[in-house]
């Protein structure tokens, strides 16, 4: 009968085929390099302030799929230019009280989603899916 031997880099040593070394070599407990594998460590859980970062970024995303940037700059600039009317004495016709009363439900809306999140990040404990519809507005 011939004995199996297999030479471990990380240990130089021969190991014979009975010994636990060699076992563990074939089980997979050392990589091809020899090297010994140690399984990754479980990763921490996200601290609260990461999480609330998360929440925010998270109503960020909810805001800007629901009115660009470019659009919300665009009603602060057109509320502007109504409030300017006004208090020089102008009126707003029907159709810039129309413009004004879209402008504002679409505002209502962002407004809705930053309390939103306000409420979310002073929840204890912190929901797990902050994604969830049911934490936000429709």
């Amino acid at each position: 009968m011939t004995a199996t031997f297999k030479i471990l880099s990380t240990k130089n040593v021969i190991v014979g085929r009975a010994t636990p070394e060699f076992e563990n070599w074939l089980t997979g407990k050392y990589g091809a390099d020899g090297w010994e594998r140690v399984p990754d460590p479980e990763p921490e859980p996200p601290t609260r302030p990461e999480i609330i970062t998360q929440i925010k970024a998270e109503a960020h995303r909810r805001i800007i799929a629901f009115c660009p940037e470019w659009r919300q700059r665009n009603l602060t600039a057109r509320g502007t230019e109504f409030a300017l009317k006004l208090s020089q004495g102008g009126t707003l016709t029907a159709a810039e009280l129309a413009e004004v009363e879209a402008g504002q439900a679409i505002w209502d809306h962002i407004t809705a989603i930053r309390n939103a999140s306000d409420v979310i990040e002073a929840m204890e404990p912190l929901p797990d899916d902050i994604t969830a519809a049911e934490l936000w507005p429709d």
